[in-house]
């Protein structure tokens, strides 16, 4: 049996780790409120479980108390509030079942879906005091506990979402075996008990915390858990904030899992993990997986765009407004009286997260040159709201010479207020982080995106 709880980024979950797979927690807890039964069967919540659950993916929902179902003589576990089984199920069909069938198909969650999933109202209680919030066995049973407190909170539904794909990729990979490369990246490095490992000192082995430090079947779980469900970003953040040595490794487990999804069952996995993020971002509104987030922690440091050259342009769009701004700086460069310009594109540097230069790249013959136009910049993690202020500090030099030309570019960029997100939705040629944008606020359809640079 395994047993997860998985701290997800902004979210604290406090449970402290027992023993394989386990997180725990001291808790003052009085059992004997804990004597609840529910003998009634069939009710609209059976049939609901039947309807949605039970007939399509064939997987049974226990809910009513029932010791055999963990049968752990030195634990105690209490039943749960029935009226919270329906939203922590729509949760699992929503963040777990639904990017699976959208891009894997119905064959697939049928045969490969946990069959029968546990739930518990308090986490599982052991006589020490300790708590356990999720376990699986034997690639057919998932158990969830801690249901009692079900909310749709970031915290809550990242954390139980964790525990699921977590536990799912160990159902995967006794269909088929982990890659036998993937432990070779890491060498020597894991150590068991993986309690004693820091959290420092499993980074600086190339690892995404201590548990992953235990063995390359739970460093494996975690790899794709942590890429599906606190995403790309979080994923680039600590690998780029690890040293070399374990960024390579970090980067590697990434690119085995990707592969590994494609190869054994013909899962796309970069179309995979932008559905499990979507759900996160705009149901459960994390704003943890959001560009202007990422933005605000400066891991992303610049935005190329070039209208011309790119055919992301032409196979997703662009704004006819922000189209219209591009389009006559460039010909006003590129008609400048007496010095034959060539506008090339535009770059914005986000400088800190305070901060953006917009960098205009042109010719003179074949002379390269820049013209830099500095702005300050606010952005809001929880909405996005993001806001250019352009520097009233005089141009010089390049700049100097094409303010005219491209203040259709600058007042842009300085008149609206926008909202940071992944642009352009529809992008589903390669990691979703690739491009990232800004769209004007109340208006989504004017817009720009670019190249994501960290």
């Amino acid at each position: 049996m395994k047993n997860i709880i998985k701290s997800t980024l902004a979210v604290v979950i406090f449970l402290i780790v027992a023993s394989s797979c386990r997180k725990t927690e001291n808790l003052d807890v009085d059992f004997d409120k804990y004597n609840l039964d529910m003998p009634e069967t069939n009710t609209d919540l059976d049939k609901w479980l039947n309807t949605n659950l039970l007939d399509p993916y064939n997987m049974k929902v226990v809910y009513r108390f029932n010791r055999y179902y963990y049968g752990d003589a030195a634990a105690d576990v209490a039943p749960l509030k029935p009226e919270n089984v329906q939203p922590m199920m729509q949760t699992v069909l929503d963040g777990y079942i639904a990017p699976y069938l959208k891009i894997a198909g119905l064959d697939f969650v049928q045969r490969t879906n946990p069959k029968e999933w546990v739930l518990y109202g308090s986490n599982k209680y052991q006589t020490d005091g300790s708590a356990i919030a999720g376990t699986a066995a034997g690639g057919k049973r998932v158990t969830l506990y801690g249901v009692n407190y079900f909310s749709l909170s970031p915290g809550f539904v990242s954390s139980r979402l964790f525990v699921i794909h977590h536990e799912f990729t160990h159902i995967l990979n006794q269909t088929v075996a982990i890659p036998i490369d993937f432990e070779a990246i890491s060498g020597g490095a894991y150590k068991q008990p993986w309690t004693l490992t820091s959290a420092a000192t499993a980074k600086e082995n190339g690892f995404l915390g201590p548990y992953a430090s235990g063995s390359p079947t739970e460093d494996y779980a975690e790899t794709t858990a942590t890429l599906l469900v606190s995403g790309q970003s979080y994923y680039d953040n600590y690998a780029n904030t690890s040293n070399a040595t374990a960024k390579s490794r970090i980067k590697l487990k990434e690119a085995n899992v990707v592969n590994y999804f494609n190869t054994a069952f013909g899962i796309d996995f970069r179309k995979l993990q932008k559905e499990v993020q979507n759900y996160i971002k705009n149901t459960v509104k994390d704003p943890a997986v959001s560009f202007g987030y990422w933005l605000n922690r400066n891991l992303y440091k610049s935005m190329s765009i070039n209208l011309d050259n790119d055919v992301t342009y032409s196979t997703y769009g662009i704004s006819d407004q922000f189209k219209t701004a591009y389009q006559t700086s460039k010909t006003n460069v590129n008609t400048l009286a007496g010095y034959g310009l060539t506008f090339n594109s535009i770059k914005l540097n986000f400088t800190s997260p305070t901060a953006m230069t917009m960098e205009v790249s042109f010719n003179q013959g074949t002379n390269a040159y820049v013209a830099n136009y500095n702005f300050a910049m606010a952005v809001t993690d929880a909405t996005g709201a993001t806001k250019f202020t352009l520097s009233s500090t005089a141009p010089t030099g390049n700049a100097a010479l094409l303010l005219t030309s491209v203040q259709p570019l600058l007042t842009y960029l300085s008149a609206n207020n926008f909202v940071a997100d992944w642009l352009p939705a529809a992008y589903n040629t390669g990691t979703y982080t690739n491009f990232g944008g800004f769209y004007v606020s109340g208006s989504p359809t004017n817009y720009f995106y670019g190249a994501l640079g960290q």
